[in-house]
């Protein structure tokens, strides 16, 4: 049996979305944590990081 490699787009894709799925867990940790002016950004951006990764999944 040979050993074969991933496509490199399989791959992109792969390692954009662990880092979409970091991004959404820090965000969602501030967003919580953090009621300053900056939580209806926090949260804007959790809802458009999750968006991209329902397209991606």
């Amino acid at each position: 049996m040979t050993a074969t490699a991933f496509h490199p787009l399989a791959r992109l894709l792969h390692w954009l979305m662990a880092a979409l799925i970091l991004a959404m867990l820090f965000i969602g940790v501030n967003m919580v944590g953090d009621l300053s002016p900056r939580h209806p950004l926090l949260v804007e951006l959790h809802k458009a990081t999750g968006l991209a990764l329902l397209v991606l999944v």
